[in-house]
């Protein structure tokens, strides 16, 4: 999977979507996978956004899942979603370890791993945040991470709405 989206061999269904719709379906599944902590939602987006509403929720489960995995002392996870001008942006916060700024511009780098002797390490192959990336940068989007040292880390990415797309086509 990793090796095919990475050419480009990765067919994407592309239409307009509800993100809304996308985000409640996953936060659903998600929640009911993991009875610690309690996914909060912040915001809405008013406008579709164009894309695979399948890997967006690929994406989404993928950065839910780590949130909760990365902060086993909290109880909290929050998704804000904001609108900007030309695309929607989704935010995932955990309340857990932080990633150091030398890890943050590889953090999306396929296999890279934190290994931080100052935070507790945790299982995985490092390719996780690659592929959501990944999808993220085919649909047009951008993502990045914001961490700081007690106050967890928050990955943010973005898709264009689905009129920009249309007009573009």
């Amino acid at each position: 999977d990793v090796s095919k989206l990475e050419l480009g061999k990765v067919a994407f269904r592309q239409e307009a979507f509800d993100l809304n719709e996308v985000i409640k379906e996953t936060v659903e599944h998600v929640q009911a996978t993991s009875s610690r902590h309690t996914i909060h939602v912040e915001g809405k987006c008013a406008l579709p956004v164009w894309g695979d509403k399948e890997r967006i929720g690929q994406v989404l489960t993928n950065l839910l899942i780590n949130a909760i995995k990365y902060s086993p002392e909290a109880d909290t996870v929050l998704i804000h979603v904001t609108q900007e001008q030309a695309t929607a942006v989704v935010g995932v916060q955990d309340f857990g370890i932080r990633i150091a700024k030398e890890h943050q511009q590889h953090i999306f780098d396929r296999f890279y791993r934190v290994n931080d002797p100052e935070e507790r390490t945790y299982p995985g192959l490092g390719i996780g945040l690659h592929i959501a990336h990944e999808i993220v940068v085919k649909h047009g989007g951008t993502m990045h991470v914001i961490s700081e040292k007690g106050k967890g880390a928050l990955f943010c990415f973005t898709l264009p709405y689905a009129s920009a797309k249309i007009k573009t086509r």
